[in-house]
């Protein structure tokens, strides 16, 4: 974790795909890694008890994605709400912004947040996209369609972004 949240590892690593066995503590780095940088944008306290490299580590707005419910937005399958009947938003597009936008909007307690809201804060600050679990998108086919999309999203996004960092478990 030291390494990814390191100014040099950020910078010199801006795409990493983060393997490893089942249970071997890929999602715990990337959430360990998120909750430094929540912790040090909302200036909580407890960053003050972490070891030093880690208090001046470059910030990121964090962005933690489970790939089985972008799996299932790039089914049209609404993946923030249990009811099977329950519609994908208005403004779902089969694309990984649109996902990110839903998501937000969704775990920001129902604010509307769209693209449009998104290519800005892409733009001016900067960012890292943790996408996790795919070896939980169990279907080969539909994991491909998720790899594609997380691929061409970043590279619209990264033509768009101050600066962004992308890790993949």
């Amino acid at each position: 974790s030291a390494l990814l949240l390191s100014q040099a590892g950020q910078r010199l690593l801006p795409n990493i795909v983060l393997e490893g066995a089942p249970g071997q503590g890929k999602s715990t780095i990337t959430q360990f890694i998120c909750q430094v940088h929540r912790m040090r944008l909302l200036g909580l306290d407890d960053v003050s008890r972490m070891p030093q490299h880690i208090k001046l580590c470059p910030v990121r707005v964090p962005i933690r994605i489970d790939l089985r419910d972008l799996a299932a937005w790039l089914e049209k399958v609404n993946s923030f709400n249990a009811s099977d009947s329950a519609e994908v938003p208005a403004t779902w597009h089969r694309s990984l912004e649109s996902f990110l936008a839903a998501h937000i909007s969704y775990y920001s307690g129902g604010i509307e947040f769209t693209v449009a809201d998104l290519l800005p804060v892409i733009s001016l600050s900067a960012v890292l996209l943790v996408f996790d679990g795919l070896d939980e998108v169990a279907q080969t086919s539909r994991r491909q369609q998720v790899v594609d999309e997380i691929a061409d999203g970043v590279r619209r996004l990264t033509s768009n972004a101050s600066s962004l960092q992308v890790i993949v478990t």
